[in-house]
């Protein structure tokens, strides 16, 4: 006979609830979890306290599952229940728990304004957009966070005008929100709108005024290379360096490990999500080949996103073998696979550019840290010991800005492949639309390096050189539109505008340069591998002499391929030899010949060279730190 005695569910569910009420909170669950393992389905009121459960237990991924599962049985109070739990899956960045009931939430909370906001926000980052389209007019654009929300899902359209014109919308109904302010202003400058540069100019050029300050204090990193000229503003706290400190704090760092000794190998922990198809890639893959086994082991620590990462698959089987994926893991966990590899210098290829996860070098125990090559500036607030740099783009009077000791390659930081690796291809002029007869100045810059001083400055060349054409690489049409009507501002004929299109191979692109005359270098944010690019294919392009590291980029390359006549000290001058060049092309020629020669014996193109100078450069690091030396500035001998 059967003697067990049967639990009654209200009277258990009763108890468990009285538990609750009483704060023995373990008590409680303990009865709500047999309770349910035995009536999975539940019953009204029994989900809803085991959430309030787990709201007290800080469980809230926990609590917002319970409540949807009150919300199934208890339709009734859906629309509460709703709002509870994507309000708690918000907090916990539960995107894909915020997709799966999203429209539900919607319909049921009658299109609450908070919970609409938040479920579209998810739908973008999810990448759902079509269903995220459909309650895009529920946002409300007196809310700074909503109008960020829909400028985000604009973008995720690369519809650019768009963007913009949400922007727009809401700082004018939120004209002191820092934050929808600097994005339209970063913006304006990626769609080339000059006046809202003209606008930005005009706040920035007294630092000390309320909505400067304001301005200065959030903007991003990079977006300042874009326009100043100090180099002790590059060196000033920005959005990331603050975030990044709240960041860090929320971890306990590591204490530094004690390097290898000498004798054994060195390990080169490379740090970045740009181990793909990627321009820092591009050239860092040379130097990556060519590293002395015997003295130096390496590996690559990739939080690159996986459907990214696939362009992995057509590296060389022993590359992909030093890959050490971190994406998804959390910063303490990234940091301890970094330390269980044994890394002795932990090289971040970041700096302040898009998805840097710079709080893993700041709790890293990594004995020495290194900034290289993705960032053109100081990185403030990070745990760096050494940035690496050279004499050009860092000369003495930088020291005083950078945070980092500076360890100065000889000849220029930028890396390159071997000419050989490249096979130039025969290009005419006709088939990439350029006429056979005219002068042809070129520019394959980034957008936002296209500054107010740069376009001044290529409008006066062009109006004094109506027969000229600017061949220029710029696919946004709305960024086209806005870029004729500044030209035209200055003289300039939209017909002497030749917009280029996309090359489909590097081999292709690195071809076609050489049917240009003259490359016309952007301020104060130069081209760095674009120059690079453009010198590689024969191209010679005309420089100004910078105050900043970003700014002196071109310039460093100029000298180290031994054409500084190519350096301008002003920009009556910029403009004057780009005319004078245009005119005698005779002087061009020879020193478009000089370049060719150059190229065959400058250590510019040798990429054996620059790995045994970077490699030198970490042999010093390591001797100090054996030596129980602190970080000190050091040049690596030529």
């Amino acid at each position: 006979m059967d003697i067990t005695k049967k639990i009654d569910p209200q009277a258990e569910f009763t108890a468990a609830v009285r538990a609750y009420s009483e704060g023995r909170l373990d008590d409680a669950l303990k009865r709500m979890n047999a309770l349910l393992a035995k009536h999975p389905q539940g019953a009204p009121r029994w989900f809803a306290v085991l959430a309030s459960i787990h709201l007290k237990k800080e469980n809230r991924t926990l609590a917002a599952d319970a409540f949807v599962q009150e919300a199934r049985i208890n339709p009734g109070m859906a629309s509460d229940l709703l709002k509870h739990a994507v309000s708690l899956y918000h907090e916990k960045r539960e995107i894909k728990k915020i997709c799966e009931i999203g429209e539900w939430a919607i319909e049921a909370t009658a299109k609450d304004n908070k919970t609409a906001s938040i479920v579209v926000s998810a739908l973008v980052e999810d990448n759902e957009l079509d269903k995220a389209e459909r309650y895009l007019h529920l946002l409300d654009f007196t809310n700074p966070w909503q109008v960020t929300v829909a400028f985000v899902y604009y973008r995720s359209r690369r519809e650019t005008g768009k963007c913009f014109e949400v922007l727009t919308q809401g700082v004018a109904l939120s004209p002191d929100d820092g934050y929808l302010l600097s994005t339209r202003y970063a913006l304006g400058r990626d769609i080339l709108e000059f006046d809202t540069m003209r606008e930005y100019a005009e706040l920035m050029a007294d630092l000390e005024a309320p909505r400067a300050q304001i301005l200065f204090k959030i903007e991003r990193a990079l977006n300042r290379l874009y326009w100043t000229t100090s180099e002790a503003l590059t060196a000033a706290p920005c959005i990331e360096s603050i975030e990044l400190a709240t960041e860090t704090a929320r971890h306990q760092a590591m204490p530094r490990r004690q390097i290898a000794e000498e004798g054994r190998k060195l390990h080169i922990g490379y740090l970045s999500n740009d181990f793909f198809d990627h321009v820092v890639m591009s050239v860092l893959m040379p130097i990556l080949k060519r590293h002395d086994e015997s003295k130096f082991d390496f590996t690559l620590f990739c939080y690159t996103n996986p459907a990214t990462a696939v362009a992995q698959e057509k590296w060389p089987e022993a590359m992909r073998q030093r890959v050490v994926r971190i994406h998804g893991m959390s910063s303490p966990d990234a940091a301890k696979v970094i330390s269980d590899h044994k890394v002795d210098i932990l090289v971040d290829l970041k700096g302040y550019t898009l998805g840097a996860r710079l709080d893993i070098v700041n709790i890293s125990d990594a004995p020495l840290k290194v900034g290289y090559l993705g960032f053109p500036s100081t990185v403030i607030g990070v745990d760096l010991d050494y940035a690496i740099t050279d004499h050009y783009i860092t000369p003495d009077s930088s020291k005083l800005h950078w945070h980092e000791k500076l360890c100065r390659l000889p000849g220029s930081l930028m890396p390159n492949r071997p000419l050989d690796e490249i096979e130039c291809r025969a290009a005419t002029r006709e088939a990439w639309g350029l006429p056979e007869d005219k002068f042809i100045f070129c520019s394959f810059n980034a957008l936002p390096k296209f500054s107010l001083r740069t376009i001044a400055m290529w409008g006066r060349i062009l109006a004094a050189l109506p027969d000229a054409r600017l061949w220029i690489r710029c696919d946004l049409e709305i960024a086209r539109q806005n870029l004729l009507k500044e030209l035209g501002t200055h003289g300039v004929d939209p017909g002497q505008i030749i917009f280029a299109p996309g090359a489909g191979e590097f081999a292709e692109h690195i071809s076609r340069l050489a049917l240009g005359d003259l490359a016309l270098d952007p301020t104060p944010y130069n081209g760095h591998v674009t120059t690079s690019d453009m010198l590689r294919g024969g191209l010679p392009v005309l420089g100004l002499r910078g105050t900043t590291c970003s700014s002196r980029m071109t310039e460093g390359q100029l000298s180290v391929l031994g054409v500084p006549e190519l350096i301008a000290d002003s920009e009556d001058a910029y403009v004057a030899r780009a005319i004078e060049l245009a005119k005698d092309r005779e002087q061009l020629l020879a020193i478009r010949n000089k370049l060719a020669a150059n190229k065959l014996t400058s250590p510019f193109f040798n990429a054996d060279l620059y790995t045994r100078r970077l490699e030198m450069a970490f042999e010093m690091m390591a001797a100090r730190a054996r030596a129980g030396l602190p970080p000190e500035h050091m040049d690596v001998p030529a």
